[in-house]
C-alpha cells in the first residue's frame, strides 16, 4: 500500500484485501509506506480498517479466522523480506514499476489500478503483472479484451455487524451515536439522505458552489414534490478550516464567497452577479437558505442533535459532518442513502458502480477525457456518444457552478431546465422514481458491476493464474 495525499490508493487496496478474506484468504501481510510529505500512511488504514489501533502494530486480528501481519517502509527503505514469497498485490499505486518484485521478494505481482486510472509518461499507472522468469523480469499487459483500467472492484453490499458497530463505539462513540441516528431515521422514513464524500482541494470547482447548488436543487425537488422529510447531507469529507463559513456566507444572497487554500475567506456583493440574485429571489430561495441547519463540528454532529433538528421541523436541509469513519461505517452510509449520491474519487466510484443507485461524480482537476464514470455495458464503449453519459456529465459539470457561471447563463436567457436547480432536482425525483430512464440506467450498471464474474480482482487473479499454470 503507497504513500499518497488522499485516499484512494489506498483504499481500493483494502477493499481488495477484503475481498481476498471473502475467498479463503486467512494470512494477509500489508507493506504500507510512509511519506512525511503526505501525511500518515497508518492514519490512512486506520481509518479504512476497523479496530486498528492509533500506534502501529505488527499484528491484527481481523476476525477469529484473519490475521493481518503489517511491516512499514519509510520511502526509500527497504523492508528486508528474506523468504521469497509466490505472490504480491495491489489495489492502486500510482509510478508503479517492476522493481516491487525484489523490494518485496515475490516471483510474481499483480498491479491493479483503481478503476479509470491510467497510465501518464511521468507517473505510470497501469494494469499489468510482473514476474521474474529465466533470464530476468517480464511485465504481462492484461489482454485487451479483458478491459482492465475500465473494470471496477467487487463489492458485497455494504452491512454494519453488531459486532462491528460496537467496536466503533467504543473507538468513538460520537461517531457511532451519528451513525446510529441516521440509520433509525432513514429506516422510519422521516428523512431523505444523501451521502457526501469529496477531497475540497481536489475537485475543479469549489466547496462552497457544490453546496449551494446542492441547496438549491434540494429546494426545486420540495418544491415540484411537496416532500415534507429533511433532507440529511451526510457530509464524511473533512474540509479546512473557514470552508463551511464560506458556505454560510452565501445563503442570505447578499453576498458571493470564495475561500482560498490557505483558508482566507472574501467576498463579493451580490449586485456583481444582478441576473443570479434575482432568479433566486423569484423563485423564493433566500427565505428557506436561511434555515439550512449545520451541524458540522464534534461539539453539534452528535445522535441527539441530529435527532433533535429532525424532529424539530424548522430545517428542510440539515448538514450533519461526520468525517472520519472507517471503511465499513463509510460503505454502509453510502449503502443506506435514500436518495442521490455525491462523490468524487474513483475508489469510491467501484462502491457506487456496485450499489447502482443514482450518484453524481463531481469532476477532479485532474479528470481526462476518459474520465466519464457512467459507463453502461459493455465494457469499452465510449459513454460520451450515449444519452446517459451525456445527461450525466452534465450534472457532473454544472454542480460546482459558481455565480459568475450562473449569472451567464441567466443573461443568456437559457431555458429553467437546464440550469443546476432544475436539474439537480429532477435527479433527486428519479431517485424515488423506481421506473423512471435513469433509475433504470443506474440498474444496469449494478447488474453488470454487482457481478464477480467482472470483477477487477477476479479477472486480474484468473490471468495470473494462467500465467503461473
Amino acid at each position: 500500500i503507497p504513500a499518497s495525499s488522499n485516499f484512494g490508493a489506498q483504499s481500493s487496496s483494502v477493499s481488495i484485501m477484503y475481498q481476498l478474506v471473502s475467498l479463503g484468504a486467512t494470512s494477509i501481510r500489508i507493506v504500507y509506506v510512509e511519506s512525511d510529505l503526505v501525511g500518515s500512511t497508518w492514519g490512512k488504514l486506520k481509518v479504512l480498517i476497523l479496530g486498528l489501533p492509533d500506534e502501529p502494530v505488527a499484528t491484527y486480528p481481523l476476525s477469529d479466522t484473519v490475521t493481518l501481519n503489517f511491516t512499514q517502509v519509510q520511502v526509500g527503505g527497504d523492508p528486508n523480506f528474506e523468504t521469497t514469497m509466490p505472490f504480491g498485490i495491489t489495489g492502486g499505486w500510482d509510478g508503479n514499476q517492476s522493481a516491487i518484485l525484489d523490494f518485496l521478494n515475490v516471483e510474481s505481482f499483480c498491479c491493479l489500478q483503481t478503476y479509470l486510472w491510467e497510465g501518464q509518461d511521468y507517473q505510470p499507472r497501469t494494469n499489468v503483472i510482473y514476474q521474474k522468469e529465466e533470464g530476468g523480469t517480464k511485465t504481462y499487459e492484461f489482454p485487451e479484451a479483458l478491459n482492465m483500467r475500465f473494470r471496477a472492484y467487487y463489492t458485497e453490499d455494504p452491512q454494519l455487524t453488531q459486532s462491528e458497530f460496537q467496536t466503533l463505539q467504543e473507538q468513538d462513540a460520537r461517531k457511532a451515536g451519528c451513525l446510529k441516528a441516521l440509520d433509525s431515521l432513514v429506516k422510519d422514513d422521516k428523512i431523505l439522505m444523501i451521502p457526501v464524500y469529496f477531497s475540497p482541494n481536489r475537485i475543479k470547482g469549489k466547496f462552497q458552489d457544490v453546496f449551494f447548488n446542492l441547496f438549491l436543487g434540494i429546494l426545486d425537488y420540495i418544491k415540484f414534490t411537496k416532500d415534507t422529510r429533511p433532507v440529511v447531507l451526510a457530509v464524511m469529507s473533512s474540509p479546512p478550516t473557514g470552508y463551511y463559513d464560506a458556505v454560510k456566507t452565501m445563503l442570505d444572497g447578499t453576498a458571493v464567497s470564495d475561500i482560498s487554500d490557505t483558508g482566507v475567506l472574501t467576498t463579493i456583493p451580490k449586485e456583481s452577479y444582478p441576473s443570479r440574485y434575482l432568479n433566486y429571489q423569484q423563485k423564493g430561495y433566500f427565505p428557506l437558505l436561511e434555515k439550512v441547519a449545520f451541524l458540522t463540528t464534534p461539539e453539534t454532529c452528535t445522535e441527539e442533535n441530529i435527532n433533535n433538528t429532525v424532529n424539530g421541523n424548522e430545517n428542510n436541509i440539515i448538514v450533519a459532518g461526520i468525517e472520519g469513519l472507517p471503511k465499513v461505517a463509510f460503505d454502509y452510509i453510502f449503502g443506506i442513502g435514500n436518495s442521490i449520491r455525491i462523490f468524487e474519487g474513483m475508489a469510491t466510484a467501484s462502491s457506487e458502480l456496485n450499489l447502482g443507485k443514482l450518484f453524481i461524480r463531481i469532476l477532479a482537476d485532474d479528470t481526462g477525457e476518459d474520465g466519464n464514470v457512467y459507463r453502461l455495458p459493455p465494457l469499452g464503449e465510449d459513454p460520451n456518444t450515449t444519452s446517459f453519459g451525456k445527461y450525466m456529465m452534465r450534472l457532473s459539470s454544472i454542480i460546482d457552478l459558481n455565480a459568475a457561471e450562473w449569472n451567464y447563463l441567466i443573461n443568456r436567457s437559457i431555458s429553467e431546465k437546464l440550469l443546476p436547480d432544475y436539474l439537480l432536482g429532477s435527479f433527486m425525483i428519479s431517485s424515488v422514481t423506481p421506473d423512471s430512464d435513469l433509475f433504470n440506467d443506474f440498474n444496469q450498471l449494478r447488474e453488470f458491476y454487482h457481478n464477480s464474474i467482472e470483477d477487477k480482482l477476479r479477472n486480474g487473479l484468473f490471468y495470473w493464474q494462467t500465467l503461473n499454470s
